[in-house]
């Protein structure tokens, strides 16, 4: 399976984006996964992207220091903040590649755009939109970040914050039934992208529409299932509570994307993300 190639701004520097299979991490709409899905998934519903997979990247072989803070913190409770894709400088830049039908037509007439409205921080967030297709094809608007950006290395343990908001209209056109967020981890062999372990879900509760829900994910990024370790806050609440397991395959590292994800299904969705960074402090 060869990885999906995306454009990313001229202002960034071109990279190699990560295989999609290996050991993934899913907060749904869908990926850790936070995410939004009716149990089961159906071809309807589309898939939330706020993903964290660990899979083979080339972005080198040697873990880097843990980096610089970009700025002062927007909230003290955050202790520094290392990367920031905010959409605050008016664009996509801050993300290493963009996958849309823009930028490749097998991703189906899908976009990402900047807005001033809604917004949760700041005066920019970004509308995600997959429009009606039928071509057979997965459709996806997504961005990706590098290694480097994510933090993602043996040993190393982050934060990553970011605010979602799930429309009521534009979000799950045909399906009638109550869909819930959950949080999964999903293991699947990296060259045949089968899996090769049982799905792990933390239900979240029922999906709250036209809502800023606001995730702070806390991770211990590992191969070792002793060290490493995942939990969850939503609205400063924590729903996951601090759980030990593997973080990371042998595959080298890790990429975070944000995403709207489905089948082809025969009206719009849209989704809205804001506010996405790393940092290294907590306090709900």
């Amino acid at each position: 399976m060869q990885p999906r190639r995306g454009t990313r701004d001229a202002s960034v520097q071109r990279g190699v984006p990560g295989l999609r299979c290996g050991l993934l991490w899913f907060v749904v709409l869908s990926a850790l996964i936070v995410g939004l899905a009716d149990e089961p998934l159906t071809n309807s519903t589309p898939s939330l992207i706020a993903a964290f997979t660990a899979a083979a990247t080339r972005l080198g072989a040697t873990a880097p220091a843990r980096g610089t803070e970009t700025d002062v913190p927007v909230d003290v409770r955050e202790g520094g903040i290392y990367w920031r894709g905010d959409w605050e400088t008016g664009d996509t830049g801050q993300w290493a590649w963009i996958n849309t039908g823009q930028t490749d037509p097998i991703n189906g007439n899908t976009r990402v755009e900047i807005v001033t409205s809604p917004v949760r921080q700041g005066s920019y967030a970004a509308k995600f939109v997959v429009d009606a297709d039928s071509d057979g094809d997965p459709d996806r608007a997504e961005v990706s970040s590098t290694q480097a950006d994510t933090g993602g290395y043996e040993g190393q343990e982050w934060y990553y914050s970011w605010s979602t908001m799930f429309p009521s209209i534009g979000i799950d056109a045909e399906s009638n039934s109550h869909p819930q967020l959950y949080l999964e981890s999903e293991s699947r062999n990296q060259k045949t992208c089968k899996r090769i372990r049982a799905r792990k879900k933390w239900f979240l509760g029922p999906l709250q529409y036209d809502n800023w829900y606001d995730f702070t994910l806390h991770v211990s990024w590992s191969q070792d299932p002793t060290v490493g370790f995942v939990e969850l806050w939503v609205d400063r609440t924590n729903v996951v509570p601090l759980t030990y397991v593997q973080t990371l395959d042998n595959g080298g590292g890790v990429y975070l994307e944000q995403d709207l994800y489905r089948r082809d299904f025969g009206a719009t969705n849209v989704l809205y993300h804001d506010g996405m960074r790393r940092h290294d402090a907590f306090s709900p």
